[in-house]
């Protein structure tokens, strides 16, 4: 692969996780009554869960799909 091309890829990617985190805390949560809008960040001011425990269960979720590093 050209490393534009890798570049572009890499773009596209970062641009998704972005749109997945939105998607993630506002967008989804539309219609979910058991996790409305604001929930989430609300259970992190609340000390609930952290930010890094969410980066850590997403991260987990990514090596059990493509396997560990």
């Amino acid at each position: 692969m050209l490393q534009d091309d890798r570049v572009n890829l890499k773009v596209l990617i970062q641009g998704t996780l972005q749109d997945c985190v939105s998607e993630f805390l506002g967008c989804d949560r539309q219609k979910d009554a058991e996790l409305p809008p604001g929930a989430i960040e609300r259970a992190v001011r609340e000390g609930i869960i952290s930010q890094a425990e969410m980066v850590q269960i997403f991260k987990d979720a990514l090596q059990d799909v493509l396997g560990a590093p």
